[in-house]
Parts: C-alpha cells; structure tokens; sequence
C-alpha cells in the first residue's frame, strides 16, 4: 500500500498496523471495514435527490413568479405615467381652445 498526500511528491510506502508492507487486498478490506460507511448519504445527512429536484423546482417558480410581478408593475407604472401626462396636455389645449372662441 502507498500513500500520497500531495501531487508533487511520489507516494511512499505505508504499513497498517497488523498487516505486512504488502498486505493482501481481502485483509486491507477487512481491516478497514469498521471505518467505512454502509449508508454514506445518512451518516453525512446528505439531501435525497427528491429534495434538491424540490428546492430547484421551488426556485425556479419564484423566480417566474417575481418576474411576473416586475412586468406587471412596470406595466403598470408607464401606464399611469402615460395617461397622466396626456391628461395634463390634453387639459391645456382644451383650455386655450376655449379662451379663442
């Protein structure tokens, strides 16, 4: 067995205790199963794929939601924009309209 830390150096020999410098893979396997887990997804707590497909679908709904929001106040806004604007001009020419007759 080898054992390299870092790329930049060659891997160098390494003996697990009861075992020989060239321990047979049935015993590494052996003496290494107690610190291997059976269920690495529940010993870590790591989310089922059910859970991120959840949080991506609920993203993805916000988002288009809040985007619908933002196009109807802007719609919203210019309108109120525009027909104030129009009102105001409108209201002026009406007036010296009127003054002329």
């Amino acid at each position: 067995m080898f054992y390299r830390n870092d790329t930049s150096v060659k891997p160098y020999p390494l003996q697990l205790p009861g075992c020989t410098l060239d321990c047979p893979l049935e015993d590494f396997v052996r003496m290494t199963k107690p610190f291997i887990s059976d269920d690495r997804d529940k010993e870590c707590q790591l989310p089922s794929q059910w859970r991120e497909r959840q949080v991506i679908i609920s993203l993805a709904l916000s988002g288009c939601l809040l985007l619908a929001i933002i196009a109807i106040l802007l719609c919203v806004i210019c309108r109120h924009k525009e027909s104030s604007s129009n009102r105001g001009y409108r209201h002026v020419i009406n007036q010296e309209a009127g003054e002329e007759s």
